[in-house]
């Protein structure tokens, strides 16, 4: 089993080995990352890819390490790997480097595996700390109660709107703070409500790849959007270099959304798209 180890100093990430590492491996191989004082406090994510248009994430645990997602590293083929990290409001990202993955017994197989945690996991798991924090510190619940509401604000930025698996995480946690208790379930109340209109008002369709017709427009078909729709699109970074000096509109309709390239753009895209109703943004 190789173990990668890797140093961040500020946000240049250096390999420090690079080990011998066969295509095809499956929960096997895995990082350890050193950080310095620049990174403390942060939920730290690690990136991989061999493709640039494919790229895979894993949280690292309490001893900064990692197993390398199985589909990154499918075949021979230079792998990327670098990191960021999350902290409140803040997105804290490093410099990529590189390391060879010689060929394996099963490069290019179909690898069958769990999918790997993403960035909404960390987002999760900054809902946790907020919570252990309250019950070890004891601190006003005022003041609590403010990070919980400015975490589903950051989650709203990062388009995190997915939220059944915090739900579900929320409702298993026994919140016991003290004098507190009461005061705690009636606000506990009042966040479960919070949760449930962010999840009325908008969704999120996920890895949408846009190819353009021969008219310069992509119909993507989902029953849930109207004309009354607003349809947001956020592009990859590759995305976004790619169509540089192209424009495209995103239209919604009765029952798909259109988009539109002005400028005969003939590349694939990939993005993530956020729908909210009409009645929530004032149409």
């Amino acid at each position: 089993m190789a173990q990668i180890e890797i140093v961040l100093d500020k946000q240049l990430l250096t390999i420090q080995n690079r080990e011998v590492i066969s295509s095809g491996d499956v929960n096997y191989d895995s990082c350890r990352f050193e950080f310095d004082e620049s990174w403390e406090g942060y939920i730290k994510t690690a990136v991989f890819y061999q493709e640039r248009q494919k790229v895979y994430y894993a949280v690292l645990d309490n001893e900064n390490k990692c197993y390398i997602p199985a589909p990154a590293i499918v075949k021979a083929s230079p792998l990327y790997i670098g990191v960021f990290g999350v902290f409140g409001n803040k997105i804290l990202t490093s410099a990529m480097d590189s390391m060879p993955i010689v060929e394996g017994a099963v490069s290019g197989a179909e690898v069958d595996i769990d999918p790997s945690e993403t960035v909404f996991a960390a987002i999760v798991a900054n809902y946790q700390v907020i919570l252990e924090t309250i019950a070890e510190q004891n601190r006003k619940f005022d003041e609590a109660y403010s990070l919980i509401k400015s975490q589903n604000e950051f989650l709203l930025k990062l388009n995190a709107f997915d939220i059944e698996p915090l739900e579900n995480r929320m409702s298993s946690m026994e919140i016991v703070l003290g004098t507190y208790g009461e005061i705690i379930r009636a606000e506990k109340e009042e966040v479960n409500a919070l949760l449930l209109q962010i999840k009325g008002q908008s969704f999120v369709i996920r890895d949408v790849e846009i190819t353009f017709d021969e008219n310069g427009e992509f119909r993507l078909e989902n029953e849930l959007v109207d004309e009354d729709c607003l349809c947001t699109a956020y592009f990859d970074a590759i995305s976004i270099e790619e169509s540089m000096g192209h424009a495209i509109y995103v239209e919604s309709h009765n029952g798909y959304i259109l988009f539109i390239s002005t400028s005969s753009f003939g590349g694939k895209l990939n993005c993530t798209i956020e729908v909210r109703k009409g009645e929530d943004y004032g149409r």
